[in-house]
């Protein structure tokens, strides 16, 4: 099983640091974004043309992506054309959402907070305004979705609310869009469940893939 890991903006391919062990297999590839592309690139397509120079070669049987790193490997499969079993995105908005999914850690979890911000401040510096406008404000990636020539599946943490009624009113997605979706929530976590709950984002992923 071979598989394209490609970690959230801001974030290094270390993200994944609490899960890699249970992905020793040799095919596993974690993606690193590179700097110098970083400080050029106004849009997250920018990014995506690099990924696919670099790694698009190769053939892989799915491309899992948090926050970022899911849009990437949305337009991986649906303008390069990259042919996948499936698609897991972890904490991807592909509209901005409802207050319930705006939130990085529980705060029960906050041992890991200082170590997520020292990374998320060391790689700020080589993200343009304009990257992170699209990134927070100017974007609308749910056409993505039904362009998406595989399986997409959408992975968000359940912000320690598992009952929470209105948790896939707030993705703010059109019905044919959770149409193509099919939807897990990770216990624990917010933004971060390779962090907050990697034990159990493990068990939905391998569940998925076999």
């Amino acid at each position: 099983m071979k598989i394209l890991w490609l970690p959230g903006a801001k974030c290094t391919k270390e993200i994944w640091r609490y899960m890699i062990k249970d992905w020793e297999e040799e095919d596993n590839v974690f993606v690193k974004y590179s700097h110098d592309v970083l400080l050029q690139a106004k849009q997250v397509m920018d990014i995506t043309k690099d990924v696919y120079d670099r790694y698009g070669k190769a053939s892989y049987d799915y491309i899992i992506g948090h926050s970022m790193g899911g849009k990437i490997a949305l337009q991986l499969c649906a303008d390069f054309q990259m042919r996948v079993k499936g698609i897991i995105f972890i904490e991807t908005n592909l509209r901005p959402t409802a207050a319930f999914y705006r939130n990085l850690l529980l705060a029960k979890n906050s041992e890991v907070k200082d170590e997520l911000m020292s990374m998320l401040q060391e790689e700020s510096i080589y993200y343009l305004d304009a990257l992170n406008k699209e990134l927070q404000e100017t974007f609308d990636d749910a056409y993505l979705v039904q362009q998406a020539n595989c399986l997409v599946y959408g992975v968000y943490g359940d912000r320690g609310l598992p009952a929470y009624p209105d948790r896939i009113h707030d993705l703010c997605l059109d019905a044919d869009t959770l149409a193509k979706l099919q939807l897990f929530f990770v216990k624990d976590s917010c933004h971060m469940p390779m962090l907050e709950n990697p034990d159990h984002l493990t068990k939905i992923i391998k569940g998925i893939i076999r």
